[in-house]
Formats: structure tokens, sequence, C-alpha cells
């Protein structure tokens, strides 16, 4: 299995949320999934991994209405 990596721009552009935003939820938000850092300027994330977490935060908007 192929393993997709994505960087900040298209982390934001899947989420939808801005770059800025989205480094504030990786500070605070523990299950917001780890970077693969390839150097101290180069950080990618599995596309697999941000699925899960959009879904889990799906999830508990469902489980809070």
């Amino acid at each position: 299995m192929e393993t997709k990596l994505v960087d900040i721009q298209m982390l934001s552009e899947m989420t939808m949320i801005h770059t800025r935003t989205l480094r504030k939820i990786m500070r605070e938000d523990p299950s917001f999934p780890r970077a693969i850092s390839f150097g101290p300027r180069l950080s990618r994330w599995r596309h697999e991994d941000i699925k899960k977490w959009l879904e889990s935060k799906s999830s508990d908007v469902v489980d809070d209405v």
C-alpha cells in the first residue's frame, strides 16, 4: 500500500482551515496526527491519518447533538 503524504498547504486545502489556525490546532489538540519530520523545515502528514482525524471530529459533532 502506498502512503500519500501531504504538506501544510495541502492539509489546509483538505480541511478548509487556514494554515495559521491549523498550527494552533496542532499545538492545542493532542489528538491531531503527528507530522513526519524530514528536517527542521520539512514536515509532512499521512493523508490517512488526517482523514481519520477529520472523521473523529465529525463524529464528535454528531455525538454532541
